[in-house]
């Protein structure tokens, strides 16, 4: 990358970096399931950390205050999901199951088998259930009437997802390794696909034309695929246990379940970025109503992001107009950047203009095209 030379007191060189608020939990020591975000709230439901629970909770202001709920029946939680205008929660180590339009009231339902349910997806109309150790996954077209499927392949699996129009599972746990994958068009039908490493895999996504994959057991690996067929190894910051995944607008952030290390990944660049959490103890995150949110024992979200010059932070980066020496495609921090008067800035045969990637509003473009806009960090012109 060439070397960033500035206007405005010599090189800028800061690191981006997110500022993580914590908020009070639902009820201390209850170990809360991923956030699902819909019909304008957070939803999560409680495993009970050890034991079972009937308990779940709502956020209607993006996660800084909660309201209790209560679910039809006391069990180990372990998945809540909003899609097609509804949110499903599914238990593990039992039948257990609950649908929700508004993530207040709950109803019971039952899903087709009892066993390790671990993750639930919608696509194509259908809803799918996954189970660890098993060959056999669940399926409902209401959300509320499941169903079994033979997958063929027993694994321990552990994450679906579902994009460009097909589902896709990884398999993996803490001490259990896996090279394989299930790809399926329909929810019925299932194709063993083979992931780029024997690893183990804890989380799939898909956001931004990709399939991203993440790994636990003191691991860095990562696989991206653009059509959950053929998958290629990438690479996270640290080596940790990664348990969790999620996209939206343009971002991947990955967070493990230990620890305040984290990682996020700008889809259009497509290099992960480490990050620092919130101290506290987190293993799931989501995202909804513009902000992040983290959640295990503990709670955070992200708040408003600044820009780092020379590792010092700064309301405001004056005149930023930047000369570079080539055609460069660099990433100069996260801020609230706005784009004003954006103009084409073409040198040969590079065309580009400067982009703003939400939801961080970080700041990209060609280096030789960044003066080709009046640039504005937190409403204040750079």
């Amino acid at each position: 990358m060439s070397t960033l030379k500035a206007m405005y007191k010599g090189a800028i060189k800061g690191a981006a970096s997110a500022p993580w608020v914590a908020q009070t939990p639902p009820t201390t020591g209850l170990l809360w399931s991923n956030p699902a975000h819909g019909n304008g709230r957070f939803v999560i439901v409680a495993s009970g950390n050890g034991t079972t629970s009937n308990q779940a909770a709502y956020s209607l202001d993006g996660g800084s205050t909660w309201t209790y709920t209560t679910m039809p029946s006391s069990a180990y939680w372990k998945r809540v999901t909003y899609a097609n205008g509804m949110f499903v929660a599914i238990a593990t180590g039992s039948n257990n199951a609950a649908y929700s339009t508004d993530g207040v009231n709950w109803t019971a339902s039952t899903l087709s088998a009892s066993q390790d349910w671990r993750d639930v997806a919608y696509g194509e109309g259908m809803w799918v259930a996954i189970a660890y150790n098993s060959n056999l996954f669940s399926k409902s077209t209401d959300g509320i009437t499941w169903t079994n499927i033979s997958v063929g392949t027993t694994d321990y699996w552990s994450s679906i997802a579902f994009g460009a129009g097909s589902f896709v599972v990884v398999a993996g746990g803490p001490s259990t390794a896996s090279g394989t994958a299930l790809q399926s068009f329909d929810g019925v039908t299932w194709t063993s696909r083979g992931m780029s490493a024997y690893v183990n895999w804890t989380a799939v996504c898909y956001g931004g034309g990709r399939f991203v994959a993440i790994s636990t057991n003191n691991s860095t690996q990562a696989a991206y695929s653009t059509d959950g067929t053929s998958w290629t190894n990438f690479y996270l910051p640290y080596a940790r246990n990664w348990t969790s995944l999620v996209y939206s607008n343009g971002v991947f952030m990955a967070i493990p379940n230990t620890g305040t290390d984290a990682a996020y990944l700008l889809n259009q660049y497509f290099a992960w970025t480490a990050m620092t959490l919130a101290s506290g103890n987190y293993t799931s995150v989501g995202f909804g109503n513009g902000v992040f949110l983290i959640i295990g024992v503990d709670v955070a979200v992200s708040s408003s992001y600044v820009f780092y010059r020379n590792g010092t932070k700064t309301a405001a980066v004056k005149d930023l107009r930047l000369l570079l020496s080539s055609q460069t495609y660099v990433y100069l921090g996260i801020g609230n950047f706005e784009l004003i008067n954006q103009k084409q800035y073409a040198i040969g045969s590079y065309s580009f203009l400067p982009q703003v990637i939400e939801p961080y509003r970080a700041l990209w473009g060609w280096a030789n095209d960044i003066g080709a806009a009046n640039i504005y960090l937190n409403g204040v012109e750079s």
